[in-house]
């Protein structure tokens, strides 16, 4: 298996990945058979986690190899992969059970037919986006306004961002920079640091999220054509 070198980065599995992602789907659409492409989100977390194992070091949110064994982030990371890899599988399973479970239909009632449940799928992905939305952008508010309140010389670091008027694609950049970086470890604040940390993982659900809506698009398409 694969050894991590610590301090290395691996961001260069980000595109292979995206790519053996998303084009698996394309094939699987076009030669019209179940979506197998879905275990590659499974596999991937399979193969990173036991590269992390074996070579005792996690990768950080940059996905470079920073926590070696022993410490807390390694020992949460370390969760984190093996939760993600029950949520993947768990997902694989629902969706190409989903999709098998289909009764088959004449040729001329395929098209209606198959997109309506495709239509179920993204309605319901759109109500999850929507409704994690409303939570990120509270979780926003209470950093921000955390922030300005407790930890005021490092809120005007990043630009004393706010949630509307002072928003700009630059403060979100910053505002980016900070949570995925170790600034707010270090700050003597456990309720923020906390709340740091769900929101890192509540990312990572909804960029997971986004991509399925893309991929339910992307059938939805085929479906018609």
């Amino acid at each position: 298996m694969f050894r991590l070198e610590h301090g290395r980065s691996y961001l260069w599995w980000f595109p292979i990945f995206g790519t053996a992602f998303l084009g698996g789907f394309v094939v699987c659409e076009f030669l019209g058979g179940r979506p197998w492409a879905v275990l590659t989100l499974p596999a991937f977390v399979v193969f990173l986690l036991s590269c992390e194992l074996r070579s005792g070091v996690a990768l950080d949110s940059w996905w470079r190899a920073s926590y070696a064994k022993g410490t807390w982030q390694y020992r949460a990371l370390i969760a984190w992969h093996v939760i993600s890899l029950i949520l993947f599988v768990g997902l694989s399973y629902l969706f190409i059970a989903g999709i098998a479970g289909q009764p088959a239909e004449s040729p001329h009632a395929r098209g209606r037919d198959v997109f309506e449940p495709i239509d179920k799928l993204e309605l319901l992905a759109f109500a999850s986006m929507f409704s994690l939305t409303i939570v990120w952008l509270g979780l926003v508010l209470w950093l921000f306004r955390r922030l300005r309140r407790h930890h005021p010389a490092t809120y005007e670091l990043i630009g004393s961002p706010t949630l509307f008027w002072n928003n700009t694609p630059r403060l979100n950049l910053q505002f980016l920079r900070f949570l995925f970086s170790s600034q707010w470890r270090q700050l003597p604040d456990p309720a923020l640091v906390n709340v740091c940390l769900v929101m890192l993982v509540f990312l990572c659900i909804y960029v997971i999220l986004f991509l399925a809506v893309i991929v339910l698009f992307m059938r939805g398409a085929f479906a018609v054509h």
